[in-house]
């Protein structure tokens, strides 16, 4: 009897399994989406930034502006 209880389970856990493969591989795409956007952002980022300090006429207010920016990002997001 429980051994019994316990093989419906298994079946209508692998057949759930096996009709929402689409949830996975959905899953899968999300994740390197956010992963590669995440990497061409920060290299843009970089670029940008390198880009900007040669060309701002005093490149230490520029980098101290930068942090500030970002601590109080930090501060105010947690």
């Amino acid at each position: 009897m429980v051994l019994r209880r316990h093989w419906k389970r298994f079946r209508f856990d692998r057949m759930s399994n096996r009709a929402h493969w689409y949830n996975d591989l959905f899953h899968q795409v999300s994740v390197y989406g956010i992963a590669s956007g995440y990497c061409i952002s920060a290299s843009l980022l970089s670029i940008i930034n390198k880009w900007a300090i040669m060309k701002f006429p005093y490149p230490g207010a520029l980098t101290a502006l930068q942090y500030f920016t970002s601590a109080t990002g930090v501060l105010l997001c947690g």
